[in-house]
């Protein structure tokens, strides 16, 4: 409120007194003007918005108390591919009065709700946007089929009526997961037949498809070891495989009763640090068993050594 006294001023009362012309019944009202001290000042509309416009000059809609308040946006991390989302907008109107609602994914608009429109929820057209009008209103938005083209930063925009109309906002980024099917698992080609020591294996691990691409690790009898040469390639779907290779010098050491156990891992990282839901990782393996010839070579020295005590047993039954 403002005080349209000017101050130092002392404003006598208004006096209204009747004049008579000498009828009775004819009457003016005469108003006096106030009487001030100090200077002159008059509470008139001009004066009034004069004081409002250097007001807006000096004060910040956002230093006052009243105005609307952002708490935040609660958007999650990651969802799978297909799955429905509801993002929420969490604000305080305060003192404030609605004007609109506005979201947006990497900052175009998708949707705009109006709270002083005849047609409350307006939608855009955006490629992988499909939103649900019906559990969608000032504070949330839902979305529907979840796809790759929904991997983006979302951003709630909030907006106050006059006379500040005030406009404050909040983001977060989601992700759209996608991971391999059951039937495409990680597979290992390569690394049949029997081998022996100083002998080279190559082995080539695929992972299955998914959305974002898998990180492969080799496990030689559940130690890791490292790749020769590894990669990732973009699908016509938008999905990714990786591809690692590892070639290997065999040594006596890689053989545990003549078998030597390979593992490859894929790795799939789902989420970030500190956001909701927490950061899992996905992991799926392929397992491949490699011969190695020194069980024949040694079940042959064994019966060698069979022969050779046979042969020196005679010798001796004989020369007795």
């Amino acid at each position: 409120m403002f005080n349209r006294r000017c101050p130092g001023s002392s404003m006598k009362k208004q006096k209204k007194i009747r004049k008579f012309d000498g009828e009775e019944n004819k009457n003016t009202v005469i108003h006096f003007k106030p009487n001030f001290k100090m200077g002159e000042c008059q509470s008139t509309t001009k004066t009034t918005s004069i004081m409002m416009a250097l007001l807006f000059l000096i004060i910040d809609p956002c230093d006052i108390g009243e105005a609307v308040k952002m708490i935040g946006v609660k958007v999650p991390a990651y969802i799978f591919m297909g799955d429905s989302v509801q993002l929420f907008c969490d604000y305080d109107m305060q003192m404030d009065k609605l004007y609109s609602v506005i979201w947006y994914k990497d900052n175009e608009e998708f949707y705009r709700y109006v709270a002083t429109s005849k047609h409350l929820k307006h939608s855009f057209n955006m490629d992988g946007i499909t939103v649900d009008h019906t559990y969608s209103d000032s504070t949330k938005v839902t979305l529907r089929h979840a796809n790759l083209l929904m991997n983006g930063e979302y951003k709630c925009e909030v907006s106050a009526e006059a006379p500040f109309f005030t406009t404050v906002h909040a983001e977060s980024k989601m992700a759209i997961i996608s991971l391999p099917k059951p039937k495409d698992l990680t597979k290992i080609n390569g690394g049949s037949g029997v081998y022996q020591t100083s002998d080279t294996i190559y082995l080539n691990c695929t992972s299955g498809e998914s959305f974002p691409a898998a990180r492969l690790r080799w496990y030689i009898n559940d130690k890791m070891v490292i790749s020769n040469y590894d990669r990732s390639e973009k699908l016509h779907n938008g999905l990714y495989i990786s591809i690692s290779k590892l070639n290997l010098s065999i040594s006596p050491d890689h053989f545990n009763n003549g078998l030597m156990k390979v593992t490859c891992q894929a790795i799939i990282n789902i989420g970030r640090p500190k956001a909701l839901p927490p950061p899992k990782e996905y992991k799926r393996e392929a397992i491949l068993l490699v011969r190695g010839s020194a069980v024949a070579m040694c079940l042959t020295f064994n019966f060698k050594l069979t022969l050779i005590t046979l042969t020196s047993t005679l010798f001796l039954l004989n020369t007795s």
